[in-house]
């Protein structure tokens, strides 16, 4: 599987590779002739030698091309965008490790047998725990990569690094240090395996080293781990009141984004054990309460998650 795998990858690089080198140069792509360009992957042939790749790539940048010249960028502009989708793209595949590829795999060969049976990593294990569990152990930041930098979109109200006051949004993070352990530099490192090293045992101490936003001058701080709640991720309740045939309806809204339940603590039969029916129930309790004339149920946005909480919820 390995050995299959890089070989594609060898092929995608060089794919990539030659791409950023096209629009590098000085070629100019006609755009004057009519061209067509089959972007239905199940009615295509496989191509048969390197020059009808070469030749349908051509087609698909210059397609890339017309679409970004349409939204009004000049020619350019638009060439330097492409280049960066593609440098990002290889960046990408070359962050991938084992692991990914084995998730690929198991997943492939799983949903032969049941579209509904997929492999989780090790990585997706745990954070599939956070989202059933609606919390984790760390600083309390929502982070995302922003070229090679780990930035800070949000600091998460009531987490530690809120509390302390020391990280702010659009921050970016550039080494990160456990206690007394050296400094690591993570410029250019994926986003997983950064949140990896920030996250940590509660009551334990993370060392970042940040980059402010306003500011050209690196600093350090400390923060002490602790249990984070994702409080804006579960149940919510809201009243409306809506005028109909000259009568004030009120009416209870309850948000669900998805079916969520701490797995861990229900199995050490923690009796104050996270789940969505538990906080629906509460939030029904508490609307009963309100004087409201009915109450709506929002899935809308609801990203699914633990069956036997959808079974629970709907009884």
């Amino acid at each position: 599987g390995f050995i299959m795998y890089n070989r594609l990858r060898a092929r995608v690089v060089d794919r990539l590779r030659a791409n950023i080198d096209l629009l590098e140069s000085e070629y100019e792509f006609d755009l004057t002739v009519d061209s067509y360009l089959n972007t239905n992957a199940d009615t295509l042939a496989w191509l048969k030698s390197s020059d009808e790749s070469d030749n349908l790539w051509n087609k698909r940048i210059k397609d890339s091309l017309i679409r970004l010249l349409l939204n009004d960028k000049n020619p350019d502009a638009a060439r330097d965008l492409l280049i960066k989708r593609y440098e990002n793209q290889l960046k990408q595949l070359r962050q991938r490790d084992s692991e990914d590829v084995f998730q690929l795999y198991a997943n492939a060969f799983a949903g032969l047998y049941d579209p509904h049976t997929a492999y989780y990593s090790p990585r997706t294990t745990e954070n599939f725990q956070i989202n059933m569990s609606l919390s984790l152990e760390g600083i309390g930041a929502e982070l995302l990569n922003e070229d090679d930098f780990t930035k800070v979109v949000r600091v998460i109200p009531g987490g530690p690094a809120d509390m302390q006051g020391i990280l702010k949004a659009e921050d970016k993070i550039i080494g990160v240090g456990q206690d007394q352990e050296p400094m690591i530099d993570v410029i250019g490192w994926r986003i997983d395996e950064v949140v990896r090293l920030i996250r940590g045992p509660k009551d334990s101490i993370v060392k970042l080293q940040i980059l402010p936003a306003n500011s050209e001058a690196t600093k350090i701080v400390s923060i002490v781990r602790d249990k984070v709640r994702l409080e804006e991720r579960s149940a919510q309740k809201d009243v409306l009141e809506i005028l109909s045939d000259n009568q004030i309806f009120r009416i209870g809204v309850i948000e669900i984004p998805a079916f969520y339940m701490d797995f861990e603590a229900y199995k050490l039969r923690d009796p104050d054990y996270r789940s969505t029916s538990r906080d629906v129930f509460r939030l029904l309790r508490e609307l009963s309460e309100e004087d409201i004339h009915g109450i709506i149920l929002d899935l809308r946005n609801n990203s699914g998650g633990s069956l036997t909480e959808a079974i629970q919820l709907t009884d």
